[in-house]
């Protein structure tokens, strides 16, 4: 149910999808263990450049009519919050029940770009995207990059 396919493809662009469900949402240490009540569903392309640059596209099946505020890309070990290395949206108030948000937009300089390229590579699964709403602003929605690192094989299933 909560497939996540990696897909890196030759430079200088490494591309990547994933699945947004609620249940892979991890809690922060001294926060309510509440489970995230959002039933919204979705996925993330993105596409990393040489230049430290990226494309992205988020989609959300929204049949609640959720608001969602915005979205992060994060580096951080499964079932651990990380840091931000990325914004994907923010300062947003989307609400529609087929959310379509697509753009650029650029790598923090937390670590080299060539590092990071790499690290994506080799180890993708320290990799997620979580998506903020205002019932949850900590989050809403998450996915993990997980799978298989070889071009075009196929993912495996997705984790906190």
């Amino acid at each position: 149910m909560n497939g996540v396919t990696l897909s890196p493809v030759s430079a200088p662009h490494n591309e990547y999808t994933l699945k947004l469900e609620p249940d892979l949402q991890v809690r922060g240490r001294g926060e309510s263990d509440d489970p995230v009540d959002s039933k919204a569903s979705g996925s993330v392309w993105i596409s990393i450049r040489s230049d430290s640059t990226f494309e992205y596209r988020v989609t959300i099946a929204n049949p609640a009519g959720e608001t969602f505020t915005g979205a992060h890309l994060h580096r951080g070990a499964a079932g651990e919050n990380g840091p931000a290395i990325a914004t994907l949206f923010s300062d947003a108030m989307l609400a529609d029940r087929h959310v379509q948000v697509r753009g650029m937009g650029e790598i923090a300089r937390v670590v080299a770009q060539t590092e990071l390229i790499q690290l994506l590579r080799e180890s993708p699964g320290e990799f997620y995207v979580n998506v903020h709403s205002t019932a949850d602003p900590r989050g809403a929605l998450r996915g993990r990059l997980l799978g298989n690192r070889e071009p075009g094989a196929g993912g495996r299933l997705g984790n906190r």
